[in-house]
Formats: structure tokens, sequence, C-alpha cells
């Protein structure tokens, strides 16, 4: 199971096919330029050769997107 994270980043790749977060499981850290790469390693990891961004931070939402049908 993965554990709440408090501060962090959440990323995804630009066909939004592959997604990953880093961050800090409490409140004693700051989730700063590190863990943001991090996030975006780790998606990128995922996305067959494509881009990663970050598309949230902590709580708030970075990136405008709408929900394909």
């Amino acid at each position: 199971d993965a554990l709440p994270i408090c501060q962090g980043f959440f990323a995804v790749s630009e066909d939004g096919g592959a997604a990953a977060g880093a961050g800090c499981p409490d409140d004693s850290c700051e989730a700063g330029p590190k863990v943001q790469s991090d996030a975006i390693k780790e998606c990128e990891g995922y996305a067959d050769g494509k881009h990663c961004v970050i598309f949230g931070h902590n709580q708030d939402i970075l990136v405008p997107y709408e929900i394909a049908e």
C-alpha cells in the first residue's frame, strides 16, 4: 500500500497514458526541486519515451485539463 503524501508532485505524460507521484509522507520535509524531478523521471519511466509534465503540486492542479468522453 502507498503511503499518503502530504507534500509532493504528481506528473503525467503529455498523452495522459502514464503518471507518477513523488513527495513526503508527512509534514517534516518540503517537497522541492529534487522531488519534482523525481516525479517526472518516474513518470517518464512508464511513458514509453513520451515527455512528462508536473500536473499537480501538493493539493493544487497546475495544468488545465478536460475529461474526454
